[in-house]
């Protein structure tokens, strides 16, 4: 049986899907965004083979609902990505950073894998010093943070993070963690005045 122009278009739509995840990957942008948008249509999951795939693949649903909302497949079908285009942007960014002496990558889906695992590396260093800032804002709390040392000393970021969650929840009881020491016995962590010795607040 012919198929029809909305049918047709929701073959685009879900070919489309199944090549992004191919050419770019899951950590893509461009796999975030044509997905995005699925949620208004009925969806169906495929499990073709797709090297390193292990999951379910969203897909438009053939159904008499999906075919009725003709101008919104449509519409999706316009925001297809570019994969051609795409490959060549990544590509040439690619070429960029292995003239840097850099490492060589055997697809585009490794660059972009990389490249994701390094934001979320930035981001955890930056999430703090962010934090800092606000609690000196919201409470006039003065927090030691070395962004260098951040970037070098997984040690000193871990111990950074707890001082600054401990500050945040200390500054909400009214207590300057510069007047405390932490202290954790009995179970749970203490705030004990620096001063006097009494104990502030315990994490219950």
């Amino acid at each position: 049986m012919k198929k029809t122009p909305t049918q047709r278009a929701i073959d685009s739509i879900n070919r489309n899907i199944v090549n992004v995840l191919k050419t770019f990957g899951r950590a893509s942008t461009e796999y975030e965004s044509i997905t995005a948008d699925l949620s208004k249509f009925d969806i169906d999951y495929t499990f073709k083979k797709i090297p390193g795939i292990t999951f379910g693949v969203p897909q438009v649903a053939n159904t008499a609902k999906n075919r009725r909302r003709s101008s919104s497949v449509r519409a999706k079908q316009r925001r297809n990505i570019d994969i051609r285009r795409r490959k060549a942007l990544y590509e040439k960014r690619i070429k960029a950073y292995e003239k840097r002496g850099a490492d060589r990558f055997e697809n585009i889906q490794a660059f972009i894998d990389l490249m994701s695992s390094y934001e979320e590396f930035k981001q955890r260093r930056y999430n703090p010093a962010d934090k800092a800032r606000e609690l000196e804002e919201k409470y006039g709390i003065n927090i030691e943070y070395d962004m260098g040392r951040a970037f070098n000393d997984e040690d000193y970021l871990s111990e950074r993070e707890e001082f600054i969650r401990n500050a945040e929840i200390l500054a909400q009881q009214g207590i300057n963690i510069n007047d405390v020491s932490v202290e954790f016995k009995d179970g749970a962590n203490w705030a004990i005045d620096d001063e006097t010795g009494e104990v502030r607040y315990t994490w219950t």
